[in-house]
């Protein structure tokens, strides 16, 4: 799949080699169900018609740029995205670079230069797609902006137990620690990518050696505790290697120094590997507890060993 950055300047100017395309167009932060359902809506329509499926992003989030709340830490941050995008069948992925400049398009503007350029033939939205100069441009205006010239399909809500699937759904899921419904809206498990660098070394002296995943990007991360989870080592090409079974805590490890240091540490169950250095994600399954500060480093031992079994009852019942 090919990535293309695009600046506000390039769209007026025009690019060379573009193809008739079918786009997606959207945020896609977590590619949920919902998402899926429209990039699989417009890989459809691209074979349909023998055009270039095609997906658009903005970078970085709309509501940064605008100063809005919270979205400077994402569900799945741009690099996770395009292999997600590349899994859909997309060819291409266009990066707009959200700045203020661009924020400042109209609606018909963004119809009209943005579409254009590109050779969009069709696009496809969610029911709730907004664009141009303080959102003001909707589904039905992107009917009217097009003028018969590209064909606006619009992808009705994906619901989950009569709740649509949203990004904002998911975001309050995982931050009570609900990882198996985060799970189940976004069609697979939560996962966070990193590198394993050096920790205190304090798991090993314990018998429970971590691996200490620090996240490659700003991700989202869930509430403080002990999950169950998988771990798995990545590929050059950002896809997904061996999983493992593993038991990980996400906290401030009151029982030692306790801070404000949020660690993501992973124990792989039954393995001992050298880690150092790797790039690998993280699967949020399911929740065991809340991280909890022990009086002894035994009563911590004895909870961990707990942890250990229960994540593996969980892991068998998935079986």
């Amino acid at each position: 799949m090919r990535t293309i950055e695009l600046h506000a300047k390039q769209l007026f100017e025009g690019i060379d080699g573009i193809l008739p395309t079918t786009l997606a167009i959207g945020d896609f932060d977590g590619v949920h169900l919902g998402h899926q359902e429209v990039l699989r809506t417009a890989k459809r329509i691209a074979d349909e018609n023998s055009e270039h499926a095609a997906v658009m992003i903005f970078h970085p989030h709309p509501r940064v740029i605008l100063g809005m709340d919270g979205y400077d830490y994402l569900l799945t941050p741009i690099h996770h995205r395009l292999n997600l995008f590349a899994k859909a069948g997309m060819q291409t992925t266009y990066i707009v670079v959200f700045d203020r400049e661009f924020s400042e398009w109209s609606a018909e503007q963004f119809v009209s230069v943005a579409l254009k350029t590109l050779q969009v033939k069709n696009v496809v939205v969610g029911f709730d797609f907004r664009y141009g100069f303080r959102g003001l441009g909707t589904v039905e205006s992107l009917k009217e902006h097009t003028n018969g010239e590209t064909n606006v399909h619009i992808v009705p809500p994906f619901e989950l137990d009569g709740e649509k699937v949203s990004s904002r759904r998911i975001r309050a899921l995982l931050q009570f620690g609900n990882v198996s419904d985060a799970m189940n809206c976004l069609g697979r498990p939560f996962a966070v990518r990193g590198t394993v660098v050096a920790g205190d070394a304090r798991g090993r002296t314990i018998g429970f050696p971590t691996a200490n995943v620090l996240p490659v990007e700003m991700y989202v991360v869930p509430k403080l505790g002990v999950y169950a989870a998988t771990f798995k080592l990545l590929n050059r090409d950002g896809t997904s290697g061996e999983s493992m079974q593993a038991v990980m805590n996400v906290g401030i490890r009151p029982t030692f120094e306790g801070t404000n240091d949020v660690r993501i540490e992973v124990h792989i169950m039954d393995r001992q590997l050298d880690l150092y250095g790797c790039r690998v994600e993280v699967e949020w399954i399911e929740c065991i507890r809340e991280e909890q500060k022990f009086d002894t480093l035994d009563d911590l031992i004895m909870q961990i060993r707990a942890d250990v079994q229960k994540a593996k009852q969980i892991f068998s019942q998935r079986s």
